[in-house]
């Protein structure tokens, strides 16, 4: 049986990253709560592109996104269109580096890799900005 994380993601043209991991399923909640960080660390409005996961277009997100609207607005993709996605620009960089280390998928330490290359990367604004050269997502640099 393979280990399994997933992590909930958000850059920006301006070098910063937040991420958040997790073991289960995408749910509504997990979702406001990463959005409530995002809110809470961010002076200005948060501008969030997102996909078109089922989640992303449920009524109780709609709820939370209408009662902060003053703080969070969401724009949605194009289905099956992920390489428009600026975000997954961030999970290509992180299953690469996974990859290329001898232990990065070991058992058991497949969670602990992936945090501490997102720790590094996030400490590097022009890692981040660099994902945003690719022709598919300029649009959002």
């Amino acid at each position: 049986v393979r280990e399994k994380i997933n992590m909930i993601s958000a850059i920006s043209n301006q070098g910063k990253v937040h991420f958040m991991f997790y073991k289960d399923t995408m749910s509504v909640q997990r979702l406001t709560e990463f959005m409530e960080r995002l809110i809470h660390c961010n002076e200005r409005k948060a501008y969030l592109i997102l996909d078109n996961l089922k989640v992303h277009h449920s009524k109780a997100l709609d709820g939370f996104l209408s009662e902060n609207a003053a703080f969070i607005k969401v724009f949605f993709l194009p289905s099956y269109s992920p390489d428009l996605n600026p975000d997954e620009y961030l999970n290509r960089d992180l299953k690469s580096n996974l990859n290329n280390k001898p232990l990065g998928r070991a058992k058991g330490k497949l969670e602990e890799h992936a945090k501490a290359h997102m720790e590094t990367v996030s400490q590097n604004p022009e890692h981040i900005t660099r994902l945003f050269c690719a022709e598919p997502v300029k649009y959002a640099s």
